[in-house]
């Protein structure tokens, strides 16, 4: 059976559904309402297998995927960790916690792009972490192949573009620092423009409040988003618990959430350890591809 067959099932049935073409996906928001089981009932006796795979509803014909049925949109959690190149054993052991977290990575630093290979390699998206200028600067430095005041949009362009195309299989970017220049609408366009044309998704730290990365990106019709938590500011067990509690709640409220840490040994711990209250509380990491599809259904974020 072919996944378009399954869609005039499921549309006879007026179950709500979204093909993700890429993967030849169907996802539904709601796979437990009457009229998805009632459409279970009319696939079953057409030649296809249901089974669950990965806390989805599967549905596969000679052996291959024909619909995917993901639970809900709640309690989806987003995990960044920036400022990735100096240390790859802290990468590994964030690739061996196995579960789907957004790897941020400097540009240019001693292990930059190994980093971003060893991630494409376990399947975790990567990201461009970009330095942009801080208040407080000189002092307070983003270090090197940063976006700063004293550079001309064409600069920022170029600077952006040779950052990018350094990292193997880079899916998106975020602002390393900024709390200057992310205030700027021109580099906030930069940015925006340029995600856009490459069709990477960006996020906007928010290292400052009146940051304008989000708010430009969502005029121009990129796909972005904006951190929710910090949460390793302070470099304790009981701090980092309490900013994912945070994190957690407002997944709930919201349906996604995005928290942003540091690959510290105390962050890489904590996460660790709350995978189990993760799963306990039926909330979700998700990886790009659901990303993706969260973002498609919901314009406003």
């Amino acid at each position: 059976m072919r996944a378009n067959e399954v869609a005039d099932i499921l549309q006879r049935r007026g179950v709500e559904w979204f093909a993700e073409t890429e993967h030849d996906w169907i996802t539904f928001p709601s796979p437990d309402d009457e009229a998805w089981l009632a459409a279970l009932d009319d696939l079953r006796g057409q030649g296809v297998e249901l089974r669950p795979v990965d806390g989805t509803i599967a549905v596969r014909s000679a052996g291959r995927l024909v619909v995917a049925i993901h639970p809900p949109d709640r309690g989806w959690l987003v995990a960044i960790i920036d400022d990735l190149g100096f240390r790859r054993d802290r990468a590994q052991q964030l690739i061996d916690l196995a579960v789907p977290i957004f790897m941020a990575v400097l540009p240019d630093r001693p292990h930059s792009v190994d980093i971003a290979r060893m991630a494409g390699a376990a399947g975790l998206p990567v990201m461009l972490h970009q330095p942009m200028e801080p208040r407080g600067y000189p002092d307070v430095n983003p270090g090197k192949r940063a976006m700063m005041s004293s550079q001309t949009e064409a600069e920022w362009r170029r600077l952006l573009d040779e950052n990018l195309d350094a990292l193997p299989g880079v899916m998106g970017l975020n602002n390393h620092m900024g709390s200057a220049l992310s205030r700027d609408e021109r580099a906030a366009r930069v940015l925006a423009t340029t995600a856009r044309r490459r069709d990477l998704l960006l996020v906007d730290s928010l290292t400052v409040p009146d940051s304008q990365i989000y708010r430009v990106c969502r005029e121009l019709g990129g796909r972005c988003l904006r951190r929710d938590v910090f949460l390793d500011n302070e470099r304790s067990d009981g701090a980092v618990s309490a900013q994912a509690e945070q994190w957690f709640e407002l997944a709930r409220k919201h349906g996604l959430a995005v928290a942003i840490g540091h690959p510290y040994a105390v962050t890489i711990g904590v996460l660790g350890n709350l995978l189990a209250e993760i799963e306990r509380r039926q909330l979700r990491l998700i990886g790009a591809v659901r990303l993706n599809a969260w973002l498609k259904r919901n314009k406003t974020r």
